[in-house]
């Protein structure tokens, strides 16, 4: 998460460095989605140690977030973990991590 912040903070000094007007920087993922990925444990590790919670990432971060349902979700016949060395999840999976992110 720290990583991804500090991404986050150059991207947003580089943009307000070279624009005179507003501007829109579009991050494929963002710090809410680390959430989901975390065991119970380790949420509770961050938000004693950084005194985060997950509204907090979520309200106090991104001025708008645009949430892509999983198409395991109700499109289950086009979700596939073919052609997506990242992907690992199987749809059941996919459906609880959505539901967490």
């Amino acid at each position: 998460m720290n990583l991804q912040i500090e991404y986050e903070n150059i991207y947003r000094d580089i943009a307000e460095k070279i624009s005179d007007g507003p501007t829109v920087i579009l991050c494929d993922r963002g710090i809410q989605d680390a959430w989901a990925y975390m065991s119970k444990e380790m949420r509770e590790i961050i938000k004693n140690q950084y005194n985060w919670n997950q509204d907090m990432s979520f309200n106090m971060r991104y001025d708008c977030t645009i949430h892509m349902v999983t198409s395991a979700d109700g499109a289950e016949e086009y979700y596939s973990l073919s052609g997506n060395v990242a992907r690992h999840e199987n749809a059941e999976t996919a459906r609880r991590i959505d539901k967490i992110i």
